[in-house]
């Protein structure tokens, strides 16, 4: 059954199925890193040597990763592709598009082959899936590739389970149980799986019991079969409990609830369930951070209604089971997928888009019900024709509908001023979208239009330490020490042990010449954050001003331990080595600073003069004149260089 030969008409349609995906997410290829991928792929120096791989199963794994939780097969996938793209973000698109069509496909095998059994509704709900503008959040964002690849995972573990527990083998006697033993390990590994790639996968072994009770019943189980069939669902569920909440417990994964209490999160659980059925149905008012005001009070008109309008609609799911077994298995689907994130147990954020990637199934497996139940409705002869024309154009037309806003939303991911510009219009009082709009703002020189968006920010969030950072950077960039150092202060008076505001402080300090305050403010720094590599540069830099040498030849090797690609490092590791009259030593590290970046003219200049003067190595030398040349727009330092090179070739 899992491994039937696939059929002409079946083969056609699966290369239309993929057409259609590629298509929509085509104008997404040209999409920049955005939003989280920056932490997670462009500075984040650990997924760039293949030889870091061992550390998906160590400890240090999630402060290395920047990982809240152990999803070592996502992050593993990030190796893979830095392997092939390096920081190209086309690539990494590409990884998801394909992921994303991978999934259809199995939405659609899952649906023909274990649901319907008819090619119509499963198109009909694997189209819908590729094109519906819900999901965009999930596949533009590189950093969501989390819900990809636990879905990519889930279905074919679902199946191999169908496959085991219904006994669709056509193999008899002993080949009969190695076939049994194959496909039920099988199906356990993709659980597993899917599990390191995000939690909600736990939710598959209800699904699991959901699917024997809607089409099987359980009058027909004895206790052996249900332990043989679940136990090792179970087991792969506790050897996962162990790992994410033991083992790779995150100590900084404290989530608070966001309305302050349970009871208060409990209250706007049926305004968040809600606002999900809104987005799946009319996917009109889609955003980067919906914004959730907590009910305070059960006796809220907007609860009261909101609550009774989901019991009517769970009452008519129950129902359902009595005419329609596939429409009760699919709507307990998207509801069952759900529920980890509905912020019963805390989570950052109680209403996002990518959440609803694996719920979503449910929800395109209902619509294609509804559609071919229309389509098959009893009509005359002379009308049936025309009128299962006219459900057959309505299906087009919702896909070219859906298509056109999910089309249109790949370019509001297209780069982070796009994503949080938007965002912020959409939603004005969102501190995330303000905030992130102020560093894009910050990024393009433009301090004022910054500054504006972090006081909103603080507006909204007065704790947003970042923000209040952030101003101190702008103050710095423009000499205002005074009002620099407040907001580095008051970042610290929020967050004390804020690594990134002791750096710019000591900025600050060693601007005001109080040099000793400055290197004990670095040190703080790295006494919160030890690998904060930049400190450690700073930290050396004024160790050279009073005269320690060594002291700061020290702190910049330590910092290229830390980030061997730090050009800033490599040039003041070979101006301290000069002054030590250990030029051979200096050479080298001024050479692999230029191996980072061959444009720096300013060493150029260095190597040319240690290389005549110092080393009384002419070639060496004027390789480097030579290079001078190729940058320096000044004529009349050209004439001099010129000059110089004639001179050593004459010699």
């Amino acid at each position: 059954m899992l491994v039937k030969k696939i059929s002409r008409v079946e083969f056609w349609v699966i290369i239309f199925i993929i057409f259609i995906s590629l298509a929509v997410y085509y104008n997404s290829l040209e999409n920049s890193f955005v939003y989280d991928d920056q932490g997670l792929i462009v500075y984040n120096k650990w997924i760039k040597s293949l030889k870091n791989i061992k550390y998906l199963f160590l400890k240090e794994y999630l402060f290395k990763f920047n990982e809240f939780s152990y999803r070592p097969f996502v992050t593993l996938t990030y190796f893979l592709d830095y392997s092939i793209w390096k920081l190209n973000p086309f690539g990494y698109h590409l990884v998801n598009i394909i992921l994303h069509t991978l999934n259809v496909i199995f939405i659609y095998l899952f649906s023909y082959r274990f649901l319907f059994k008819r090619i119509l509704p499963s198109v009909i709900a694997s189209l819908i899936f590729a094109v519906h503008p819900v999901l965009t959040e999930a596949v533009n964002s590189i950093n969501y590739r989390e819900d990809l690849l636990a879905l990519f995972f889930f279905i074919p573990s679902l199946m191999l389970y169908i496959v085991v527990s219904r006994r669709y083998f056509e193999e008899e006697g002993k080949e009969r149980g190695l076939r049994y033993i194959f496909y039920y390990s099988l199906g356990l590994l993709f659980y597993l799986f899917s599990l390191l790639s995000k939690e909600m996968a736990l939710t598959l072994p209800f699904i699991l019991i959901l699917y024997d009770f809607t089409f099987r019943g359980f009058k027909d189980f004895k206790i052996k079969e249900i332990i043989k069939n679940y136990s090792g669902y179970i087991l792969i569920t506790i050897f996962y409990l162990f790992l994410r909440f033991y083992y790779f417990k995150n100590p900084e994964a404290l989530v608070h609830y966001t309305g302050g209490s349970f009871w208060i999160d409990l209250f706007t659980l049926p305004r968040i369930i809600l606002s999900y059925i809104k987005l799946v149905i009319f996917p009109l008012y889609l955003n980067a951070d919906h914004i959730i005001i907590p009910s305070k009070s059960l006796f809220e008109l907007p609860v009261i209604i909101t609550t009774c309008i989901l019991i009517l609609f769970f009452l008519l799911i129950w129902k359902s089971y009595r005419f329609s077994q596939s429409i009760f298995f699919s709507s307990c689907w998207f509801f069952i997928i759900l529920l980890p994130v509905l912020n019963l147990v805390p989570i950052a954020n109680p209403l996002a888009e990518r959440y609803l990637y694996i719920p979503f199934v449910g929800f395109s497996l209902v619509m294609g019900i509804f559609f071919t139940a229309l389509f098959d409705r009893n009509l005359e002869k002379r009308v049936k024709k025309i009128y299962q024309g006219f459900i057959i154009s309505s299906v087009v037309l919702l896909l070219i509908f859906y298509s056109t806003i999910t089309i249109k939303r790949n370019s509001v991911w297209k780069n982070d001023f796009t994503l949080w510009s938007k965002t912020a219009h959409d939603s004005p009082i969102s501190f995330r979208a303000r905030y992130n709009l102020g560093l894009e703002y910050e990024k393009k020189g433009l301090l004022d239009e910054a500054e504006k968006e972090y006081r909103i920010t603080l507006m909204i969030n007065s704790k947003h330490y970042k923000a209040h950072k952030h101003i101190g950077i702008i103050y710095l960039k423009k000499s205002m020490l005074d009002i620099a150092e407040f907001e580095f202060k008051e970042a610290l008076r929020i967050k004390p042990d804020y690594a990134d505001a002791y750096f710019y402080l000591a900025k600050v300090l060693g601007k005001r010449g109080l040099i000793d305050d400055a290197m004990s403010t670095y040190q703080r720094a790295l006494e919160v954050d030890p690998e904060y590599y930049e400190a450690k540069v700073n930290l050396g830099i004024l160790y050279i001003k009073k005269g320690f040498i060594d002291k700061g030849i020290d702190e910049f090797k330590k910092a290229l331990d830390i980030q061997p690609d730090s050009i800033e490092a490599r040039a003041n590791l070979g101006s301290a080595l000069y002054q030590k009259q250990r030029f051979q030593e200096a050479v080298s590290q001024y050479e692999k600073a230029l191996e980072l970046n061959n444009n720096l003219i300013e060493i150029h200049y260095i190597l040319a003069d240690i290389y005549i003067y110092k080393l009384n190595n002419k070639k060496g030398g004027l390789n480097h004149l030579m290079e001078i040349l190729k940058r320096e727009r000044n004529g009349k330092i050209v004439a001099e260089i010129k000059k110089k090179i004639q001179e050593l070739k004459n010699e």
